[in-house]
């Protein structure tokens, strides 16, 4: 049985190893589909799932306001004869996943079309009742489904937990929930399952799960708690990228400090795998956990960029993220204290917050703008990102009680709150592209640019929608189809 599992890689990243990082870009510069070459890995640990199914991956760039894969992405599906076509997405690309499966069902109406991820796997029946697209759909984390699945051929959902799925005219929701992965048992996408990614940065999953409970994420509402990668494991795919020619590692989970002792062993891992400390190093942190222990650790083996989470200095803002208010003079010790250990950092922000104003948000941005200029050394970038009320989350749940009105497609960003008016929305992207533009070390999202250089946003959501080349002479990169296998 031939499956194809699809990806979506936003367009602005996705390139080869030609793509390097400067410091001055945020750690996601370089990237790919991770979770479709996970997949393919479980299912070939598993004899029966390798008997049973031959498993293809296309990874394709794909632009924040494309409405639909294009004919070559459609075409490079339909030429290797699947039986089954998977996608795998995120809340960005689900429309486009969902309209493109619509036209391949059209096509080539034998495909059993499935999906799976956050950007279905919160909401799947709704999603399934609005639209025909797909015929089953995986929530929570879907490796050990997609395993029993191919053991299955296919042919049966029943019994499965996580799955929703059609019978006849009929939605059925299994109601046992998908199995939570074992990530000490899991085996390497890169060493065991032959996924060699054509990025410069390699992506490595230490850990799944948190134990915080910030509002503007999903991980600590989907339980299972935080589990570990071996040790083994991680060492091995850090000299994996070494030996395969990658510029760096994204360590590609909610913080590499939950515990210090799992830190240790952590930085002892990739010492193991990079003896000579060859590769760069990207990973998220809490900057709230660091004590003396954990900053002991990072100056024998110090990061290239350490992600803090600040998203505000505004204290009622921290409040509805469900953080607390920032002591910004202990926080600027916190900072010059990493920094002494050789590794910098990036700040990210988000704006447009609860809780938050137009004077909270240039407040926060006084303070990033002062920062990055106090300690050059010490600070790549600060990086603010435009709120998304994304799937599942609190901020999600309590949308009615912040008057969140977000984007009808593709990504799901805030376009009216009851804090922020779409003209105050307006007037944020225009003051960060003005300090952006006098301070290279401050950064925004795209969306702000877009927002920022339309000449008359009478309508936020259609000027964030709207087709880049409808809005000046740039064009998103080609669309060609890249197949990851």
């Amino acid at each position: 049985m031939k499956v194809v599992l699809v990806g979506g890689t936003p367009a602005e990243h996705a390139g080869d190893r030609g793509r390097t990082w400067d410091g001055r870009k945020d750690f996601a510069y370089s990237s790919y589909n991770y979770a479709i070459g996970l997949l393919r890995t479980c299912a070939l640990a598993d004899p029966r799932a390798r008997e049973v199914t031959d498993i293809a991956l296309l990874d394709f760039p794909v632009a924040r306001t494309q409405r639909r894969l294009g004919e070559a992405e459609l075409s490079a599906i339909l030429a290797e004869r699947p039986d089954v076509v998977g996608f795998s997405t995120g809340c960005w690309d689900v429309d486009l996943f969902e309209e493109s499966a619509t036209l391949l069902r059209r096509r080539a109406p034998s495909i059993r079309l499935i999906a799976g991820g956050p950007g279905v796997g919160q909401h799947a029946a709704r999603r399934m009742r609005a639209s025909p697209a797909f015929d089953a759909v995986i929530t929570g984390e879907g490796e050990g489904t997609f395993v029993e699945l191919c053991r299955r051929g296919f042919d049966s959902y029943e019994g499965l937990g996580g799955v929703v799925f059609r019978d006849g005219d009929r939605l059925v929701e299994n109601p046992e929930p998908a199995p939570v992965v074992d990530l000490a048992a899991q085996p390497s996408a890169y060493l065991d399952g032959g996924f060699e990614p054509r990025a410069d940065a390699l992506l490595v999953e230490p850990s799944r799960g948190c134990k915080f409970r910030c509002s503007f994420c999903s991980w600590s509402r989907l339980g299972g708690g935080v589990r570990q990668a071996s040790r083994a494991r991680i060492a091995g795919e850090v000299a994996f990228g070494l030996r395969r020619g990658h510029g760096a590692v994204n360590f590609c989970d909610t913080a590499i400090n939950h515990d210090t002792e799992r830190l240790r062993e952590l930085c002892e891992a990739i010492t193991e795998g990079d003896p000579g400390h060859r590769l760069r190093g990207s990973a998220f942190i809490r900057h709230e956990a660091l004590d003396e222990a954990q900053l002991d650790i990072l100056a024998e083996h110090p990061f290239s960029e350490l992600i803090l989470g600040i998203e505000s200095t505004h204290p009622r803002a921290l409040r509805t993220v469900g953080k607390a208010p920032l002591d910004l003079a202990t926080l600027e010790r916190r900072l010059e204290a990493i920094g002494r250990t050789g590794s910098r950092v990036t700040l990210s922000f988000i704006s447009g917050l609860p809780g938050d104003s137009l004077e909270g948000f240039a407040a926060t941005l006084d303070w990033a703008e002062a920062v990055v200029r106090r300690l050059p050394e010490v600070v790549n970038m600060a990086c603010f990102f435009w709120l998304a009320v994304l799937p599942g989350t609190r901020y999600e749940a309590r949308a009615e009680t912040y008057g969140f009105a977000v984007a009808r497609r593709g990504t799901p960003y805030v376009v009216r709150s009851r804090d922020f008016s779409e003209g105050e929305l307006v007037r944020i992207s225009r003051m960060l592209q003005e300090r952006v533009a006098r301070t290279p070390r401050l950064a925004c999202e795209d969306v702000h640019g877009v927002v920022s250089r339309a000449r008359d946003v009478r309508d936020l959501e259609a000027t964030i929608l709207a087709d880049p080349a409808a809005r000046d002479d740039r064009r998103p990169p080609p669309l060609d189809g890249r197949r990851t296998s």
